[in-house]
């Protein structure tokens, strides 16, 4: 008699495993998870990480250095308003399953009364009984629940914590073989928003032989405006002046050019001496122990870099420049530093009216019209 009773606990204990049975694989809740996902993440590898809601975003590598886990459950949930000020607003987290549910309480509210700011401010209209504004304004209060419970969830998963900083699963991606690259999250069977499942990521190629750039390196200029000075169609010889025969520095003379004598400018080069910038912290593209050079100015903090043979520009105010602040030692912002700016000069090719040509140093110091603002 007693084989019934066993039978309906043990069914009994079957129904009181619904955690078991669902649990989320995103949260890494299991042993299992946490096995893959260690085996996948290793510390001294390199895997990259990707913004899920950025169009075409450019995966970012992060080196590991470590690995554990870290357990965030927010309390709060927080909205970005489309109208008012403040802006961010943060309401407990059950008000959010609250206005799920049957759509009360503060956070819905809060959100019905954001899309009136929104529509009284775009269409000048606030009426509540036009059909189509009816339906606008149910569409985009579901909408803004989505978003309110994406952007919780984006804060409430368990984390990778690599180098310090918080990752989440489903937007970090392992090498799975040549410059492929595939989701943590998918392969702990988790997806999430508009993340692919793949991305192509080519790794710097960190040869020493490329470390640094060419002597000096040259940069077509031409045409080129510099916070809104451009350069005019002729220019205008300002004291007498050299042309010479090519950029060298023992160039031999062509010809004197004379105050006054208008030139035709065909092509203008920066010639960049570059600086060496010490690498104090991993920060995108750039690891501790990286050779980074800065090249030209691009006017408005904005320089050209060179980074292992590849040339692209980036935004130079976390670099601590000589005279620029120490910016490092005040907040620790800066990802590098360096003891100089480096040394630019331009050259320009420029045509007389018989037709010659030769180049002349500096064409700012001794030509006008080479930037000239309207």
């Amino acid at each position: 008699m007693t084989a019934p009773v066993d039978i309906r606990r043990w069914l009994f204990a079957l129904l009181c495993l619904p955690a078991l049975a669902t649990a989320d694989p995103c949260r890494l809740e299991t042993d299992a998870n946490v096995a893959t996902a260690h085996q996948l993440v290793k510390p001294d590898t390199t895997i990259v990480s990707y913004c899920w809601f950025c169009d075409a975003a450019e995966p970012l590598p992060l080196r590991v250095n470590r690995v554990e886990f870290k357990h965030t459950e927010p309390d709060e949930v927080r909205v970005i308003a489309w109208a008012g000020t403040p802006r961010e607003h943060s309401f407990p987290r059950q008000l959010l399953d609250q206005a799920e549910r049957d759509g009360s309480g503060l956070l819905a509210e809060f959100i019905r009364a954001d899309v009136e700011k929104q529509n009284a401010e775009t269409t000048g209209y606030s009426g509540p009984n036009d059909p189509y504004f009816v339906q606008l304004k149910k569409d985009q209060f579901a909408m803004r629940m989505r978003h309110a419970r994406q952007d919780h969830e984006m804060r409430t998963w368990d984390e990778l914590i690599i180098n310090g900083d918080a990752a989440d699963s489903r937007l970090l991606y392992v090498p799975i073989g040549g410059n492929q690259y595939q989701s943590l999250g998918q392969q702990l069977d988790c997806l999430m928003g508009d993340a692919p499942q793949m991305v192509t990521y080519h790794p710097v190629d960190r040869d020493s032989r490329k470390a640094a750039p060419p002597k000096p390196f040259v940069a077509d200029v031409t045409g080129k405006c510099y916070d809104g000075a451009c350069p005019q169609d002729v220019w205008r010889v300002i004291r007498d002046t050299p042309l010479l025969s090519d950029t060298r520095d023992r160039a031999r003379n062509v010809a004197m050019l004379r105050a006054g004598e208008n030139l035709t400018p065909l092509r203008t080069e920066s010639h960049v001496s570059g600086t060496r910038v010490t690498v104090i912290k991993d920060y995108g593209k750039f690891f501790v122990g990286d050779v980074v050079y800065l090249l030209d100015s691009q006017a408005e903090g904005y320089y050209r870099v060179w980074h292992y043979g590849d040339v692209f520009i980036i935004d130079a105010s976390d670099i601590d420049l000589p005279g620029s602040g120490d910016y490092c030692e005040e907040d620790d912002s800066c990802w590098g530093k360096t003891d100089r700016y480096p040394d630019e000069i331009w050259w320009s090719k420029l045509r007389r009216a018989d037709g010659s040509e030769g180049w002349v140093r500096d064409p700012l110091r001794n030509l006008d019209g080479v930037l000239r603002s309207d």
